[in-house]
């Protein structure tokens, strides 16, 4: 099940969301599960954050369980592209130099 959703569209993964197919905690599980099978060979993710990703999606099936209306990309797993300062989270700007950078605030588009 894993490769099946990971490998769907963006609109398919949040339409398999809305309609209960899986919950936000699964889809997320997929993800982190493909990740961990091929970062090592193509080191696309720098770091992780995976207890708010899971606090995330544990919060937005919360909310689909008692109807509350959640934001159009709830429970969508994202990445932030290392160029971007991400608060808390070891940034690098894809540089040595910035190795240990972990900014205090985000950038805007973050």
């Amino acid at each position: 099940m894993t490769d099946s959703l990971v490998m769907r569209s963006a609109r398919e993964q949040l339409r398999g969301l809305e309609d209960r197919e899986f919950s936000a905690r699964e889809l997320l599980d997929a993800h982190v599960e493909q990740m961990d099978r091929f970062n090592a060979t193509l080191n696309a993710v720098v770091s992780q954050d995976l207890d708010r990703a899971v606090d995330a999606a544990a919060a937005v099936d919360e909310a689909r369980v008692a109807g509350l209306p959640c934001g159009p990309l709830a429970g969508l797993p994202m990445s932030i592209k290392d160029t971007h300062a991400t608060a808390g989270l070891r940034t690098t700007y894809g540089a040595k130099l910035f190795a240990d950078n972990v900014p205090p605030a985000d950038d805007e588009i973050v």
